[in-house]
């Protein structure tokens, strides 16, 4: 090879890493910080024998079940979806407040891979929830925090995730995981050159 095709060889071989690091950046978990998205929950109440029921009809011991999809906005067929949740939710009592016990666990959300698990109480009669982030697992590890949770119309609920890091072993890992990328590939191109 000469000097020419050598060098043109190598700006090609760097744009694609280049290209291909900025795809990986890009699709990259952003880490701790705040997290508005929305959930729509369609699915029906469950009453204590295993019937359908309704918040009306609901008895302690009533289940409320959610799992799919949640989104950048409260539009599901215009809006991005952002990650996916599975809830279940039991109705504590029908004295005032009407509460709910809940729990959750969000799955690859937020461009990030791992299981990020919540639980707290969601109050029927103010429309809202605060639920505590108990931990999770890939990026999610050491991951604290919390999540309020507010009834919008049709169906809509405004979710915000406050997500604290308090391993930072966790950080550690996924920025030299990061670095060892970009060295392997730094090393692939010189050896190929």
């Amino acid at each position: 090879m000469n000097s020419c095709s050598s060098f043109s060889f190598f700006l090609v071989l760097l744009l694609i890493i280049t290209i291909t690091f900025a795809k990986l950046s890009e699709a990259a978990c952003k880490g701790p910080g705040t997290y508005d998205h929305w959930i729509f929950f369609t699915t029906p109440l469950i009453a204590p024998n295993g019937s359908a029921t309704d918040f009306a009809s609901a008895l302690p011991g009533t289940r409320w079940p959610y799992s799919g999809n949640f989104y950048d906005a409260p539009d599901a067929t215009a809006a991005k979806a952002l990650g996916y949740d599975t809830d279940l939710c039991t109705y504590l009592s029908a004295d005032a407040p009407q509460m709910w016990q809940c729990t959750g666990t969000y799955i690859d959300s937020f461009g990030c891979s791992g299981y990020l698990t919540f639980s707290g109480f969601f109050n029927i009669s103010a429309a809202s929830g605060v639920f505590t982030v108990l931990g999770g697992t890939g990026d999610f590890v050491g991951a604290a925090g919390h999540i309020t949770d507010v009834a919008k119309d049709e169906g809509w609920f405004l979710r915000t995730l406050v997500w604290k890091q308090v391993d930072s072993t966790a950080v550690a890992t996924s920025t030299s995981t990061s670095v060892a990328t970009v060295v392997t590939l730094s090393a692939i191109a010189t050896w190929l050159i």
